[in-house]
């Protein structure tokens, strides 16, 4: 007998991101040595209301098939991010928010890469890599969307040419349903 403990689940779905119109307010230089409209201030972007209910309705399908009872979504923030010429991101978190995802909206194949959230202590003891896997890399093409914890380190591996929609959302049961 065995069990999967501390399951970290992720969410995968179809989504057409060309509908996601978001009105950016700046472009940064860089950030994690790729362009960005990503801002602390979450009124530096907005998104249309009909792409926010494209959005919301595609992100609620995802979660609906684990969460069962009836909750709410608050996107909090979402940019665009434009990789050029072998542009990465290091590995990182997006603090203060539930759930973060990425739409791929210009990109032959994702280079996303996810850190199992105890990858330093697993490198510390095991030496086979294959009995507890310290990383995840989807393979995932345009027009798809996934969604993780925001507490998952992830990073992007070197490309070229891509462009991806992110963003951060937090999610709370409605009390008395």
């Amino acid at each position: 007998m065995n069990f999967d403990i501390f399951p970290t689940k992720i969410y995968v779905g179809n989504i057409d991101a060309q509908k996601i119109k978001i009105k950016e307010k700046k472009i940064l230089n860089k950030w994690n040595n790729v362009a960005t409209s990503h801002s602390t201030n979450t009124l530096d972007n907005t998104i249309e209301k009909e792409s926010l209910n494209y959005l919301l309705k595609t992100i609620t399908t995802l979660l609906d098939e684990v969460i069962h009872k009836p909750y709410r979504i608050n996107l909090t923030n979402i940019w665009k991010n434009y990789y050029k010429n072998k542009d990465f991101q290091e590995t990182h978190i997006h603090p203060k928010s539930n759930f973060s995802f990425v739409i791929y909206e210009k990109i032959k194949e994702s280079q996303t890469i996810f850190y199992a959230p105890n990858h330093f202590l697993i490198q510390s003891i095991f030496d086979e890599p294959s009995l507890y896997p310290q990383t995840f890399k989807p393979n995932l093409t345009q027009n798809q969307i996934i969604i993780f914890p925001s507490f998952l380190e992830h990073g992007v591996e070197q490309h070229n040419n891509s462009i991806s929609i992110a963003g951060n959302f937090n999610f709370d049961y409605i009390k008395g349903s």
